[in-house]
C-alpha cells in the first residue's frame, strides 16, 4: 500500500502543477492579454470584429465578441459573453492530434436573498452546422456550476472539444 502512496504522490504533484499553469493562461485569455495567455500554452490568438473570420496558417482562435446572450430568471442573471472556435485544437490524449473546438465564457449572478442551483457546465451546444457537442471538457473548462448562494457572482470559461 506505500508503494502505491509513494506512486501516486508524484502524479498527483504535476497534474496539480499543470491544472496551476493552465488556471493561468485562462485568466490571461479572460481579460484579453491574449500575448501573455499564448507564452503560458504555447499558441496564437487572433480577435474578430463583428463575426467577420480572419484566417491566417498561425492563428488558431477565432473570437465572435457579439455572439452573446442573458437572461434573468426570477433574479439569476446569466450571461454568454463570449464565443470562441478553433479547427486545430491539441487534444488532451495527443498533443500533436488536432480537434475542433468551442469556448463559451459564462458569467452567472444571483442578485436575490435566496440560493440557485444551476449547471451550465452540463450543457449539450448545437452548432449552426447542427453539429452536437458535449459541453464541457471537464479537464480544461472552469468548474461554474451547482448552488449559486445569494450575492455570489460565478464567471468561467467552458470548452468542448
Amino acid at each position: 500500500m506505500s508503494k502505491f502512496i509513494k506512486l501516486l504522490t508524484p502524479l498527483a504533484l504535476i497534474l496539480l502543477l499543470a491544472a496551476c499553469a493552465e488556471d493561468e493562461a485562462k485568466k490571461e485569455l479572460d481579460s484579453n492579454d491574449t500575448e501573455k495567455a499564448e507564452a503560458k500554452v504555447g499558441v496564437e490568438t487572433t480577435e474578430v470584429e463583428e463575426v467577420e473570420e480572419k484566417e491566417e496558417p498561425s492563428e488558431i482562435w477565432t473570437y465572435y465578441d457579439n455572439a452573446k446572450w442573458s437572461e434573468d430568471f426570477a433574479g439569476l442573471k446569466t450571461e454568454i459573453q463570449k464565443v470562441v472556435v478553433t479547427d486545430i485544437a491539441p487534444t488532451v490524449e495527443d498533443e500533436n492530434a488536432k480537434a475542433s473546438a468551442v469556448g463559451v465564457k459564462f458569467l452567472i449572478e444571483n442578485t436575490t436573498d435566496h440560493m440557485f442551483t444551476t449547471y451550465p457546465d452540463q450543457a449539450i451546444l448545437i452548432t449552426s452546422t447542427g453539429e452536437q457537442i458535449d459541453m464541457p471538457d471537464m479537464w480544461i473548462s472552469d468548474h461554474i456550476g451547482g448552488d449559486i448562494h445569494e450575492g455570489v457572482i460565478k464567471e468561467g470559461m467552458l470548452f468542448g472539444i
